[in-house]
């Protein structure tokens, strides 16, 4: 289990301007739950994440149900006892290796004298009807990219004189099951679902600003069991998927090389590990015995060049991918990654010389003095999830109690020391 949560100087805004904001991240291989606090209907501050792995979980997938439902309990008695909060609604964050983009128009005629908010509310359900779906397909998001009144782009159309009101929009779907499965672990542990997202889409609010996604960049959220791929340019969506490959390959594939344990591979990996060879000043040098319990003796570079082809085997998937979606990478774009796995020695500068575009590490964009141990790659989408869910939110907060007693903050230090033993999951 890991755990941590904020200073309570972040609780003494005046309780009428605060609202709390509870979001489940469902990864590659664990579940966190985050709890946020907006102020003036704003992020304000990361009051808290616990979290687990779970066996039930395949790909960002749920596969089996008792396995997630029983984790999810967990999460929500650890958010009592060590952040103070009892939460009975959460929204919902997922990957899915089926995600898919597609592109869809509405037009509704303008009732009124002006255009409402209620009449944008009506294009964005029409142009949710209006979108033809595969068996076993369900929408997960309707993004508006452009709207245009009588026939004219326009910024913000509320408010304007108009008869006619269209939308451009982008449309993420996922399979049925996925979101069934979402719902059902969640009613099976008392909660209510808000709603449900992408989880990259908040990764990546977390990790950039508004310039690189003007210009373009492309995030690489480099989990335990899945990479999510995103980009965006001119602060429009322009592509996103998962590719069902990320740091437990590469544990996997150096403990079939070197022969070793798994558990021996995990702790070479994280000790030992560089992106690639070409980084090493002695490639020839010896992995220290004592990490392999008896096995044969391993260098740096058989650890290294293991890791370069599972890096490439990724990279080699995401961009070709992205290549037959007629999106090309070129300057000013730039690159993101994050994620556990980001933290490998080497990495950002085996992507830059591959890529030749700018490369950094995307952390958590989180306010000066807070949360400083979130502010790691690991907690990109658990951070980023809440934040996005603060902006989605329609006013109505959660139902949580909170509870400022003197166990949950000696919870909370007791819990740190062994907060990043895992900084790879």
């Amino acid at each position: 289990m890991r755990a941590m949560n904020a200073s309570d100087n972040y609780m003494t805004v005046p309780e009428e301007n605060i609202n709390y904001i509870a979001a489940m991240d469902i990864g590659s291989n664990k579940i966190s739950l985050s709890i946020g606090q907006t102020l003036d209907g704003r992020f304000d501050a990361l009051l808290g994440v616990v979290h687990h792995q779970c066996q039930g979980i395949t790909s960002g997938r749920i596969t089996n149900l008792e396995a997630v439902t029983a984790t999810i309990r967990k999460l929500l008695c650890e958010a009592i006892e060590i952040i103070g909060f009892s939460v009975t609604e959460v929204f919902v964050g997922i990957t899915d290796p089926e995600i898919a983009v597609h592109r869809n128009t509405a037009m509704v005629a303008v009732a009124g004298d002006s255009i409402t908010s209620e009449d944008i509310a009506d294009v964005l359900e029409a142009a949710e009807t209006a979108m033809p779906l595969r068996e076993n397909e369900a929408i997960l998001h309707v993004i508006p990219e452009q709207f245009l009144v009588n026939g004219h782009p326009v910024d913000d159309p509320v408010g304007r004189s108009g008869v006619r009101l269209d939308v451009e929009t982008t449309v993420l779907t996922v399979p049925r099951s996925s979101i069934v499965n979402v719902d059902r672990v969640c009613r099976a542990a008392g909660l209510t679902v808000r709603d449900i997202f992408f989880s990259p889409l908040g990764t990546l609010q977390a990790v950039t600003h508004p310039r690189q996604r003007q210009l373009g960049v492309l995030l690489l959220d480099i989990g335990a069991g899945t990479t999510d791929v995103v980009m965006m340019e001119g602060d429009r969506l322009r592509y996103c998927d998962v590719v069902p490959i990320g740091g437990q390959s590469f544990t996997e594939s150096l403990a079939n090389g070197l022969r070793c344990l798994r558990e021996e591979a995990e702790t070479i990996k994280i000790k030992c590990g560089m992106a690639s060879p070409a980084y090493l000043n002695n490639p020839d040098l010896a992995v220290d015995s004592s990490l392999l319990c008896g096995s044969a003796p391993v260098t740096y570079g058989q650890v290294s060049h293991i890791l370069e082809s599972r890096i490439s085997e990724i990279l080699h998937i995401a961009l070709n991918r992205l290549h037959y979606a007629g999106i090309g990478l070129t300057a000013p774009h730039s690159i993101v990654i994050t994620g556990g796995t980001a933290q490998l020695n080497g990495l950002r500068a085996f992507i830059q010389e591959l890529i030749e575009l700018p490369v950094e590490v995307g952390f958590a964009n989180l306010p000066a003095g807070m949360f400083d141990l979130a502010r790691q790659p690991v907690f990109s989408s658990s951070v980023g999830l809440v934040m996005y869910a603060s902006t989605h939110d329609q006013g109505h907060s959660p139902r949580m109690t909170v509870q400022m007693t003197e166990k949950k903050n000696n919870n909370v230090f007791k819990k740190l020391a062994d907060f990043f033993g895992g900084f790879f999951d």
